[in-house]
């Protein structure tokens, strides 16, 4: 359960930000941690997941962001980064996943 809370504060952090926050490789800070970035490393459909379940991005819940997310990460974060960051076209959201979907993830 902390992970997905943290999950979801880190949805909302990204959404907030004005500018970065935490450097490149501080991959185990708030919020999200340590947890976070293991999960994202070994299991990156369950932050999709997440991610669907704060964004409604696709259907079917968690379940469909796990799915879509893995399956067509491009097309899931061009559809779930605007609805995270409003400023963030979808056009650019498409192009980011695409050319370096780990780092945009």
């Amino acid at each position: 359960r902390d992970a997905h809370d943290a999950a979801r504060a880190a949805c909302r952090a990204v959404g907030a930000m004005a500018r970065w926050e935490r450097d490149t490789f501080d991959i185990c800070a708030k919020p999200g941690g340590c947890v976070l970035c293991i999960r994202g490393t070994l299991a990156p459909c369950t932050v999709t997941g997440d991610i669907n379940r704060f964004t409604n991005a696709v259907p079917a819940g968690w379940c469909g962001g796990c799915i879509f997310g893995c399956m067509l990460s491009p097309c899931f974060f061009a559809i779930a980064s605007p609805r995270v960051k409003e400023s963030e076209p979808i056009p650019r959201a498409m192009v980011c996943a695409l050319c370096c979907g780990c780092c945009y993830a």
